[in-house]
């Protein structure tokens, strides 16, 4: 994909009205997605790297994901200490 396509795309998504959004004129709203060569989000990079059938990057990327994920809750755990589970 093309830095131009990507321009077209995005100055499409500006011109996007409710009525061509419930229509479905306006296409596939980007969530996730990379530039080639400039950036990659983690979820392309896992499914790029079991295409290429590099497994064990992909494990790899799975297991930083999973262990980054677990920190992060355990932390937000941490720093709301005086929170009591609700009554049942």
């Amino acid at each position: 994909v093309s830095v131009r396509d990507e321009v077209s795309r995005v100055t499409e998504l500006r011109s996007t009205t409710p009525e061509k959004v419930r229509s479905g004129i306006c296409g596939t709203l980007m969530v996730a997605g990379s530039i080639a060569g400039k950036t990659q989000t983690l979820s392309i990079a896992v499914y790029e790297a079991v295409q290429a059938g590099q497994d064990d990057t992909a494990n790899f990327l799975v297991i930083l994901t999973s262990v980054t994920c677990i920190a992060v809750l355990l932390a937000a755990g941490w720093l709301v200490p005086g929170r009591t589970p609700r009554q049942t």
